[in-house]
């Protein structure tokens, strides 16, 4: 992992990060799972959440989150039998057309494109 704006991570840093992450792919299904909750877990508050997440991934908490979220789900969609509505629902949205937006706004490209490109790509 890299710090946008200072380079290579400390190890503290990462560390905080890895938990961070761990934490957001236990709770992916929860839709409710937000900042205040991670934060929570973390042991910090909500501010001190925000101003780490942000200084370490130059995201806001709940960006950080949705991303994590949003690549999770590239692992999921590829896996056969799992639609694009099981996959958003299991990654913690409510709704497969806000999915749909926050996948493309990410990744430049509809779910199902995705599975196309990634299934079109020799091994």
């Amino acid at each position: 992992m890299q710090n946008s704006k200072k380079g290579v991570l400390s190890g503290k840093q990462e560390i905080f990060l890895h938990k961070a992450i761990s934490i957001i792919l236990e709770k992916m299904i929860e839709s409710e799972f937000n900042g205040d909750l991670l934060a929570t877990d973390i042991g910090i508050s909500r501010m001190g959440l925000h101003h780490i997440i942000k200084a370490l991934t130059g995201q806001t908490t709940g960006e950080f989150i949705r991303n994590i979220r949003l690549k999770k789900v590239c692992d999921l969609l590829v896996i056969d039998g799992k639609n694009i509505s099981e996959v958003c629902y299991s990654a913690g949205f409510n709704s497969p057309p806000y999915f749909t937006t926050c996948f493309v706004e990410v990744f430049k490209m509809t779910p199902s494109e995705y599975v196309r490109n990634v299934k079109s790509q020799p091994e």
